[in-house]
């Protein structure tokens, strides 16, 4: 799981806030690989790569490295949404 954020974006602080804290979303999480990456300072290399077109993004990636297009977050999601799409990979 790859979460594409940045210091002056809304609802990345609301992802790591209210989703990202849920009991839950904790518990789940720990099966994957997370990382987060900090795109503050524009870096078009990354956002190219990725296609990203605002943020937050958070992407799945399987055990290939390719991302699993249908499960890309854009935007913030509560815990019930996020926990969707956890549940949908295990």
């Amino acid at each position: 799981m790859i979460d594409f954020y940045a210091d002056w974006c809304a609802q990345c602080k609301e992802l790591d806030k209210y989703t990202y804290t849920d009991p839950e979303v904790v518990e789940m999480s720990n099966k994957f690989n997370n990382i987060k990456v900090d795109l503050t300072k524009e870096n078009s290399a990354i956002t190219d790569k990725f296609e990203i077109k605002g943020l937050p993004v958070v992407i799945f990636m399987n055990s290939d490295g390719k991302e699993i297009k249908e499960l890309r977050v854009t935007g913030f999601l509560k815990p019930e949404e996020f926990m969707k799409k956890l549940n949908s990979i295990t």
